[in-house]
């Protein structure tokens, strides 16, 4: 499966892209802020994420 997210500068523009995606048979969806944020949140951890342990006690001394 392929996504994209398109980023419109009015809903009039988006909403064209929307209505030509349903026509072409393609699955379209208006996303909310909260989606967007979610989003913007599990591509943060994603990129974050390391796969090493770190020393608790040192991140917590970093962040004081």
């Amino acid at each position: 499966m392929e996504s994209a997210i398109f980023r419109a500068k009015n809903r009039s523009e988006l909403k064209l892209l929307i209505d030509l995606a349903k026509r072409l048979g393609v699955k379209a969806k208006w996303l909310t802020q909260e989606d967007l944020e979610d989003f913007g949140l599990a591509k943060a951890i994603k990129s974050g994420k390391s796969g090493k342990l770190i020393d608790t006690e040192e991140f917590l001394e970093s962040i004081e």
